[in-house]
């Protein structure tokens, strides 16, 4: 379950992961017009809004990090 800003935790403590998140747009998290994507130690905000108008659509390569989106 994610705990905010901080991390996420389990009954032990944070877990020791980083978490890929979509549906919710990220100008709903950070609350940046611009639509970009929210990247901390602990999860990865992808959803970008696009069925918002100018929103994107966006992808990511998990390994390298790279992140593409359409304009």
């Amino acid at each position: 379950m994610y705990g905010g800003k901080n991390a996420y935790y389990d009954e032990n403590g944070p877990l020791d992961m980083t978490v890929v998140v979509g549906h919710t747009p990220t100008i709903y998290i950070n609350r940046n017009p611009a639509f970009v994507p929210v990247v901390t130690r602990e999860a990865i905000f992808l959803a970008t809004g696009s069925f918002i108008p100018k929103g994107h659509i966006t992808c990511m390569d998990i390994r390298s990090g790279k992140i593409w989106q359409s304009r």
